[in-house]
């Protein structure tokens, strides 16, 4: 026991995450991205309108287009009987010109022909034998139709740089025909195990293994926030594996799982300082306390607990907000919702307790077993964060439960 070494100096919750802020520099990479890969991306350039949208005038009924003066004393006793010149259906090109006394069957999205400015819908005539039909409602010019640039002009700025691509948006771009986006690059985040102890899933436990947890939560979490994921092989638990791992990569963030709390193997503290600078180690916060930020390089270093409940707590409190950033996506406001506690929780003194609760029925059901237990989260609708206060927190107290 004599190389343990205890975390020196806590930051805060909030400490951290400002900390982390600072430290996170919204990317000025771009790329090219097809537009069918472009939602959920970040635009890096305006997007203008090239065309008119729609580029025609048409339909948006199914009905006849007509000239408005011909029908303006129509009326189901004393109808306005026009002669039907053609057809008219959706992509099809309307060539016909009305003259007065005369309309043209129409469908919803039809060009409207020449002469013609409203539609009547087709509930409000009638059929008549040899060509003709009976409108029995008059309509205002401009009715039931829509004019050519009414929903999107030329030049117009369809969407700006900055701007998230939610699916309106993407579906603005595609009706100006634009089939390519220049887009902020995806925050690159590599993911990196560490401990002799650790091995996949799919190979032979022996004893004294365990199967790799954190790495499938993390690249989860990650890929959910907005990150391209790559995940490194199992590093040893050696100061210079550690180093010789790190010294290879160049993404925007490197995150280890394990390997950042106090004990004698508990070396990426010591090569993050080698290799860059660490910002702080070790967070008053329970569970996730030995947290370490650095920066080597240009890439940000996240030290992760090796415990599965604190790694995919802090992925949500620590790992969320620093993709969003470097992403450029806008910030995350997750669901939250108040709900009473259905028994009596313990809470760490002095430290910002993060409660992983399942929700039921009302209720805030405590479902924290201990940090080396993934169902802690597996069997969590969210979270309670708790500042520092006592040691317990009573049953059927009021609780803002943040959901995953």
């Amino acid at each position: 026991m004599s190389g343990m070494r205890p975390l020196e100096k806590l930051v805060t919750l909030t400490e951290a995450l400002r900390a982390i802020d600072r430290a996170s520099k919204p990317t000025d990479r771009t790329e090219e991205v097809p537009i069918w890969s472009a939602g959920g991306r970040v635009l890096a350039e305006d997007v203008k309108a090239g065309i008119a949208v729609p580029t025609f005038t048409k339909s948006a009924m199914d009905g006849y287009a007509v000239r408005s003066a011909d029908v303006k004393s129509a009326g189901a006793n004393n109808p306005a009987v026009l002669k039907i010149t053609g057809k008219i259906f959706a992509g099809h090109v309307a060539k016909n010109v009305l003259k007065s006394g005369q309309c043209s069957e129409i469908a919803t999205g039809g060009m409207l022909p020449d002469g013609a400015d409203a539609v009547v819908k087709v509930e409000d005539t009638s059929a008549n034998k040899r060509g003709s039909v009976s409108i029995l409602l008059p309509v205002p010019k401009g009715e039931n139709i829509i004019v050519a640039g009414s929903d999107i002009a030329k030049g117009a700025r369809v969407a700006s740089k900055g701007e998230f691509l939610y699916p309106g948006k993407v579906g603005a771009i595609a009706a100006i025909g634009v089939d390519s986006l220049r887009c902020y690059a995806r925050p690159s985040v590599v993911v990196m195990p560490t401990g002799d102890e650790v091995i996949r899933p799919g190979e032979k436990l022996k004893p004294g293994q365990v199967y790799d947890v954190n790495t499938f939560t993390l690249k989860t979490a990650a890929q959910t926030f907005g990150a391209e994921v790559d995940v490194r092989e199992i590093v040893d638990d050696s100061k210079e594996s550690l180093i010789e791992a790190i010294s290879f990569e160049s993404a925007d963030m490197i995150i280890f799982s394990g390997g950042s709390s106090v004990g004698e193997k508990d070396l990426i503290v010591d090569a993050v300082s080698e290799l860059g600078d660490v910002i702080f180690h070790g967070v008053s916060i329970r569970p996730g306390k030995p947290t370490l930020l650095g920066k080597v390089g240009s890439s940000l270093v996240l030290g992760m607990p090796g415990h599965p409940t604190s790694c995919l707590s802090n992925a949500y409190i620590f790992l969320e907000p620093m993709i969003t950033k470097i992403g450029r996506f806008p910030k995350q406001r997750r669901n939250t919702v108040v709900a009473r506690l259905s028994a009596e929780a313990q809470l760490a003194e002095g430290r910002t307790t993060v409660l992983p609760v399942k929700l039921d029925g009302g209720k805030a059901v405590p479902v924290f077993k201990e940090s080396s237990a993934i169902t802690s989260m597996s069997n969590a609708d969210g979270y309670v964060l708790v500042p520092p206060s006592g040691s317990r927190l009573r049953k059927g107290a009021a609780v803002t439960v943040t959901l995953f």
